[in-house]
């Protein structure tokens, strides 16, 4: 996914739409958050489709296209000079990371009975989840192009640089448990149990799973973004796969409804 400005221009737009329509369906509390989790994804498919029109408008000026600066990985306190490199810099290093921690601070707000009653523990791990977004930030400098074997051969973005430098294993378990760090999220701090539970870790595995099958590799951060479109399909499709009958809060929102309906009847 994100393979081009167009690709990343219409996952967006089905993301978006995807979270007007769970927002305003409230089968439970879950809509909201399904809303707000999925909206943290559509934000990646924005700062990707800003990428590749940036490679786009480089490569029409006759210019060398998104490139690695890294002189200014590592590092805090300095920047480029070119204003497109500039950009592509000031994304990179910081916005990427935010948008990372906004997904994991989402995540986070599930709406578990186990944070209901201590909501400063709830932000607490929220603050503590920011320590990795920190480091990524130190780390990165600008956006690359990088070969890929998915879907055709072609080039992909690279967040951050070029870590060419450092042993691909100790990037590769980074990467990896990154991605454990959000399932343990799920199931310990979320505390989702049951089909929900199964829900986002099984389009979770899947990603993971299909980035080493045909990349051999994790650290492709811009092919996660994937997730919009699935989790698009996953949280439109909850009717399908959890019923909601053993569900305290699917039977108090249904209740809310239709006391809602019969009140605009009146």
């Amino acid at each position: 996914m994100c393979w081009n400005l167009q690709v990343s221009a219409i996952s967006a737009c089905i993301g978006w739409i995807t979270c007007i329509y769970i927002y305003n369906r409230q089968r439970s509390e879950r809509d909201t958050f399904y809303a707000r989790y999925l909206l943290t994804f559509t934000f990646t498919q924005i700062i990707d489709g800003f990428l590749w029109y940036m490679n786009d408008q480089s490569i029409l000026n006759s210019e060398q296209g998104l490139h690695a600066c890294k002189s200014y990985q590592l590092q805090f306190g300095s920047s480029p000079t070119n204003e497109n490199e500039y950009m592509n810099f000031i994304v990179s290093k910081y916005f990427i990371p935010m948008i990372v921690f906004s997904q994991h601070a989402t995540q986070l707000m599930y709406p578990s009975s186990k944070y209901k009653k201590n909501p400063n523990a709830q932000h607490t791990i929220i603050y503590a989840h920011a320590i990795p977004c920190l480091i990524m930030s130190f780390c990165f400098g600008c956006t690359m192009l990088t070969s890929a074997n998915f879907p055709s051969g072609d080039e992909t973005l690279f967040w951050g640089g070029d870590f060419s430098d450092y042993p691909f294993v100790v990037i590769q378990i980074g990467a990896t448990l990154h991605s454990g760090l959000v399932a343990f999220g799920f199931y310990y701090f979320c505390n989702m149990r049951g089909a929900v539970l199964y829900a986002h870790l099984i389009p979770l595995a899947g990603v993971v799973s299909f980035l080493w099958i045909t990349e051999g590799r994790m650290d492709f951060g811009s092919k996660w973004c994937s997730y919009c479109l699935i989790y698009s399909l996953v949280y439109a499709c909850e009717p399908l796969w959890y019923t909601g009958k053993n569900d305290k809060e699917w039977r108090i929102a249904q209740s809310n409804n239709k006391k809602k309906l019969k009140y605009k009847t009146l």
